[in-house]
């Protein structure tokens, strides 16, 4: 019989999903064997997501460590050291966030997005993909 394995709260800036339901966590808890948890940051934009997106148990252990949220730039007093801070507003339409922190806009909406980032710093850039096509 394969062993399950052991999943303990996240820091309060990570937030787990589990078969399509956010997990909230107070202790560690056991998941069987085979079980996958989709992460991503509390707050989409406002933290660079360093790590996998998704772990999977296998017999006792997980495939890659937990991820960590780092903050960017607007909470780091615009340090250098800090990735750009991403806002976003919905004008009109509708988006929303998948379990693993992708911002999905329905067709027709309108969204800005703003790149937060001192100008004499240089010109950070950033990409995007249109995958639901």
């Amino acid at each position: 019989m394969l062993r399950q394995c052991f999943l303990s709260p996240p820091t309060s800036d990570v937030v787990m999903s589990f078969e399509g339901k956010e997990l909230s966590l107070d202790s560690e808890v056991a998941l069987p064997h085979g079980s996958v948890i989709e992460m991503r940051c509390a707050e989409v934009g406002l933290f660079k997501f360093v790590g996998q997106p998704t772990i999977r148990c296998g017999n006792g252990q997980w495939n890659a460590p937990p991820p960590l949220c780092q903050p960017t730039s607007v909470q780091k007093n615009f340090s250098l050291d800090a990735a750009p801070t991403i806002t976003y507003n919905v004008v009109s339409g509708d988006a929303g966030i998948t379990s693993s922190g992708q911002v999905v806009i329905l067709p027709n909406s309108i969204i800005h997005f703003d790149c937060l980032w001192q100008r004499q710093d240089g010109n950070p850039s950033w990409t995007w993909t249109a995958t639901h096509r």
